[in-house]
């Protein structure tokens, strides 16, 4: 599968990634209902919308800090995990939608989206200099973060990994070793 986020800029210089981790879990929804990906399926997600900054030894935020003292900036990008079983739309969005939380603390995605979806995000890490600084993208403003999702998985391989790693595992219980990408 292919994953892509705009380039990072530190004060306008281009930042590698030195950390990159793609998970994929059931995302506090019932997770013996998680169903694989439709085949082929495509998204973009929305800019700035469920994308989380922070400095190693920080908290989570909306906006990215200007300055860690730790040395590492970190960026999150949670994809939606609700499906209406269209492989694309033609926004790139709009078949897809984020599961919402019940007041019993389990996630449901809504009747126009019914399918749980494994809930997929993508975590980075990038050394940045201890100093003051702002971010940036190569689409703009960091409010412009966002990130792509094509899915290129071998549907059988896709199916095994989602029942064996997520349908049979419950949400406290430990992973087997093959499922460590997951």
């Amino acid at each position: 599968s292919a994953y892509w986020i705009p380039t990072v800029k530190w004060n306008n210089q281009d930042l590698q990634p030195s950390i990159g981790i793609i998970y994929y879990r059931a995302g506090n929804k019932d997770h013996t209902k998680v169903q694989p990906f439709p085949a082929g399926l495509k998204v973009v997600t929305a800019p700035n919308k469920n994308v989380t900054w922070k400095c190693d030894s920080g908290s989570y935020s909306s906006t990215p800090p200007t300055r860690c003292s730790d040395g590492y900036l970190n960026v999150r990008v949670m994809f939606p995990d609700c499906s209406d079983g269209r492989v694309d739309s033609a926004d790139h969005r709009s078949h897809l939608t984020h599961s919402r939380l019940q007041s019993n603390g389990i996630r449901t995605c809504p009747s126009t989206h019914p399918t749980p979806i494994p809930d997929l995000s993508i975590a980075l890490s990038y050394k940045i200099p201890t100093t003051a600084g702002q971010v940036s993208l190569s689409s703009g403003t960091a409010s412009t973060m966002h990130s792509d999702f094509f899915d290129a998985w071998d549907p059988q391989v896709l199916k095994d990994l989602v029942v064996g790693c997520i349908n049979k595992v419950g949400p406290s219980d430990p992973r087997p070793d093959y499922c460590s990408g997951l």
